[in-house]
């Protein structure tokens, strides 16, 4: 999906900050995300500066970058960033690139900060018939009966190239993207270098001020009673978890 939202404006310009700089100006973050004190708000920081004609490559080691890093203060810039190399491509820099996956996390929390989820749909289709091309399956759903009516599974299946192009076709049955909904994967394992940055940390820091009710509460879902409606699994009316709160 990074291409498609990178095609509809949804990502925004960060780099690392440039080694020309006076470290002294940006120790003060560094030393935060060592000690996980990092804050989530882009404002929080300076814009990016360095030289005008610098551009950091999709496939770029973390070797000497900095793990924080900034906004650049024109749109345009983004031209510079590892998002210019996104393509529409199941293994292409999109899930290949820790600093695509970066860049990708820091512009949901800019959107975030501006309450802008909508820059991911607002110019996609309600639905989003796939035509049988092969899409990620972080967050999907799918009918039991249809997955379990297919046992055994040969042993050379891929799960993603099955459950998004062979068994629809089998089927006759169509996926569709739901564009409303949004998740973030954090990253796949081609992107573990995304670890060097101060990422994670930002979103620990977002948890803490948006969605648990203290640092020491990560993971702790803020619901009243929860009421568990358990009923027989019939083809059509699966089990059923409510909560409120």
């Amino acid at each position: 999906m990074s291409k498609v939202h990178y095609d509809i404006g949804a990502y925004r310009p960060y780099l690392p900050v440039h080694p020309s700089i006076p470290s002294e100006i940006y120790k003060q973050f560094e030393v935060a995300h060592e000690a996980g004190d990092t804050d989530w708000e882009f404002t929080h920081y300076p814009n990016w500066t360095g030289p005008s004609d610098y551009k950091l490559d999709h496939d770029e080691p973390t070797n000497g970058l900095s793990p924080v890093w900034l906004r650049m203060p024109d749109d345009e810039d983004i031209q510079r960033t590892p998002i210019r190399n996104v393509t529409y491509d199941t293994w292409g820099p999109g899930v290949k690139s820790w600093s695509i996956a970066a860049q990708s996390h820091l512009s949901l929390l800019e959107n975030l900060y501006f309450n802008n989820a909508s820059a991911y749909y607002e110019a996609l289709n309600e639905v989003w018939f796939t035509d049988y091309d092969r899409l990620s399956i972080n967050m999907i759903c799918v009918e039991a009966n249809d997955i379990l009516a297919q046992f055994p599974v040969d042993k050379d299946v891929v799960d993603e190239e099955w459950l998004t192009v062979a068994l629809p076709k089998r089927l006759k049955k169509h996926v569709v993207v739901e564009t409303r909904a949004l998740a973030a994967h954090f990253a796949f394992s081609f992107q573990n270098a995304i670890e060097h940055t101060d990422v994670l940390n930002r979103y620990a820091d977002y948890a803490s001020k948006k969605a648990c009710l203290n640092l020491y509460q990560f993971g702790i879902p803020i619901f009243g009673d929860i009421e568990v409606d358990v009923r027989p699994v019939h083809h059509s009316h699966p089990a059923r978890i409510s909560g409120g709160g």
